[in-house]
């Protein structure tokens, strides 16, 4: 029998500037769901109810609307895969600091992949 098609949704937090004080970590997180229409359902209400136009930034948001998000993506019973990188602990940065992106990414998958064989990565 094969193996039911998964969805992960990625997205980071931090930066890939070594030594930022302010910034220690660099977490790269995939939400996994059997159907995308669940999170696209989510995003597409939480805009209509408070108003977004752009991307949701838990940032630039309030905490209610955080935690209505966060409870909706909970009650559909996601698997959470993530990623933290301790910048602290680099002692030498690579040329290119986008590899510390890539690496925590390319983590990020293998780890998913390993779990559900099928799975689209967004």
């Amino acid at each position: 029998m094969t193996e039911a098609l998964r969805y992960a949704f990625v997205d980071e937090y931090g930066g890939v500037q070594v030594f930022a004080e302010k910034e220690p970590f660099l977490v790269v997180a995939a939400v996994v769901v059997s159907t995308p229409r669940i999170l696209e359902s989510l995003v597409k209400r939480a805009r209509k109810q408070f108003g977004f136009k752009q991307e949701l930034k838990a940032a630039r948001s309030s905490e209610k609307v955080i935690r209505w998000v966060l409870e909706g993506i909970v009650s559909e019973d996601p698997s959470i895969v993530i990623v933290a990188l301790d910048k602290r602990a680099i002692v030498k940065p690579p040329k290119d600091r986008e590899n510390l992106y890539r690496q925590a990414v390319t983590c990020l998958v293998r780890a998913s992949v390993q779990r559900w064989a099928r799975l689209d990565v967004t």
